[in-house]
């Protein structure tokens, strides 16, 4: 089953006190990478969502996107007494000292550094939410993985269409390739026999068949057409496989490709030429749309 390296996939959980959210986008790329964007500090659970990415993504770029916020709690703000103490003792030692009468204003204290602990800096450890982030995660994995597998299906109906296409075209070289060395013969036959007629050449029979035998074995294709038919159906095959195979197929690509051009370098025919040429625009096509599959 062919699956895109690329696709899209969210999932969003609310409840009392926390929130999360999860983006996921995947791009292609030959290996595999993770690069995770987390709000502070739950980029240390980077470990646990490449382990959970890597059951749903084998290849490609994964982006991750990690959202999480804490709604405050009451006992989470903390009155530090003992820096409260400290700093109102100084304050009012400066105060007699500048021979002022007023006491330090309580709001002002509270203000100063150290005296009310924040929230963000209570929270010991992001891992004590990794329970209710990884049911998310998986969430919108799952969502992506639909969305990989419908571009994979369209990518699979695409390649059967290329592939009927260059099949046709090597239909077309191999009907002119079983009539190529005959015309060659035909063609040679008149060039002699005008010669003869203007000149007075002899030429024997035996040069002649040498001659056509020594084209015949310089432009027979045979072989290449069997190979590139042979690639051809183990393309068709391998988009049949359960587990998406982009690399074999890139692979195939290269050897279709290698076998036309040998067939355009030894056929000296123009039909035939054309033929190569529409193959390899088409090879070209989906060598393009393999670098997606996964």
């Amino acid at each position: 089953m062919l699956v895109s390296m690329t696709g899209f996939g969210a999932a969003r959980l609310e409840q009392t006190g926390l929130s999360v959210a999860v983006e996921i986008r995947t791009l292609n790329h030959r290996y595999f990478k993770l690069t995770l964007r987390a709000t502070e500090p739950y980029h240390l659970l980077e470990p646990q969502v490449e382990q959970t990415v890597r059951q749903v993504v084998r290849r490609g770029t994964v982006l991750v996107q990690l959202e999480v916020v804490r709604q405050p709690r009451p006992e989470d703000f903390v009155v530090n007494r003992v820096a409260l103490h400290s700093y109102y003792e100084q304050l009012r030692q400066c105060y007699r000292e500048l021979n002022r009468a007023n006491e330090p204003a309580l709001e002002d204290l509270l203000q100063l550094p150290g005296v009310v602990q924040i929230p963000e800096a209570r929270l010991t450890s992001p891992h004590q939410d990794w329970p209710i982030i990884q049911p998310v995660l998986e969430q919108a994995l799952a969502r992506l993985k639909q969305s990989r597998d419908a571009e994979g299906e369209a990518l699979l109906q695409e390649f059967r269409r290329l592939a009927s296409a260059i099949g046709a075209w090597v239909q077309r070289i191999r009907e002119q390739a079983d009539g190529l060395v005959e015309r060659y013969r035909h063609r040679l036959h008149e060039r002699v026999q005008q010669l003869l007629a203007e000149h007075g050449f002899t030429v024997q029979p035996a040069d002649l068949l040498r001659e056509v035998a020594i084209f015949a074995e310089r432009v027979d294709v045979g072989e290449e057409i069997v190979r590139l038919e042979s690639h051809l159906d183990q393309f068709l095959r391998t988009l049949q496989e359960p587990e998406s195979p982009g690399r074999k197929l890139d692979f195939l690509c290269q050897e279709m490709f290698r076998e036309t051009n040998t067939i355009g370098a030894k056929a000296q025919d123009a039909s035939i030429a054309q033929a190569v040429v529409e193959i390899k625009t088409l090879v070209e096509k989906i060598r393009e749309l393999v670098q997606n599959v996964e």
